[in-house]
């Protein structure tokens, strides 16, 4: 056999490792790219519920993780009165 016909297992490994970490770069500047995405819009959201009226501190009422609204309890009384 010539020095060409036969990958050695170390060649065998760097290879498949440079694939592995080509892949995994791509995937960290897919991933980027939709964390950029979504920061954005995250930050658009948030500017509109600033600028909504009645958003401010004294609302009393608050957005769930499904985005609908539900009431804050402003405060609770413990002793029954």
């Amino acid at each position: 056999m010539g020095h060409g016909d036969a990958h050695p297992p170390v060649q065998d490994e760097i290879a498949q490792l440079t694939a592995r970490l080509a892949a995994a770069e791509a995937l960290v500047k897919e991933l980027r790219a939709r964390l950029d995405t979504l920061t954005g819009k995250l930050a658009d959201t948030q500017a509109e519920l600033t600028n909504t009226p009645g958003s401010g501190e004294d609302s009393t009422t608050s957005v769930g993780k499904d985005g609908h609204p539900y009431p804050q309890i402003v405060s609770f009384d413990c002793t029954g009165n």
